[in-house]
């Protein structure tokens, strides 16, 4: 049995995409990155990223870091889609989710900082 080489991965990766119509943009990478800022948002740690994509450099995977900090800061809280006569505080449950985000954002500052590395800007 031949181990699959990646130039046919991402050959059937193309066709498959091809054929379901997705953009030509769209790679097997596109796939890699999606899968390691999905894992970075359900709270997996970075190191435990670096190991499973294979990455040598932690600098090579807080890239997903900053991408998650990004969609984080871009969610509308459901709260704010509700129409109802008693609304709760938005202001105390926007502040909530702002800390969690600071959190996160010093959780990875702190692990860079022992790696050596720069931090990422808030």
């Amino acid at each position: 049995m031949q181990p699959i080489t990646t130039r046919s991965v991402q050959r059937a990766f193309r066709e498959a995409a091809d054929a379901v119509g997705l953009d030509s943009t769209i790679s097997v990478h596109t796939l890699r990155h999606s899968f390691a800022t999905h894992l970075l948002e359900q709270g997996v740690e970075l190191r435990v990223i670096q190991d499973l994509l294979g990455h040598r450099q932690i600098t090579s995977t807080t890239r997903y870091a900053r991408v998650a900090l990004n969609t984080i800061r871009q969610i509308q809280s459901p709260l704010e889609l509700l129409n109802i006569e008693e609304r709760v505080d938005l202001d105390i449950v926007w502040n909530t989710a702002t800390v969690h985000l600071v959190t996160l954002h010093g959780v990875v500052n702190h692990l860079l900082a022992d790696l050596d590395q720069p931090a990422l800007p808030l």
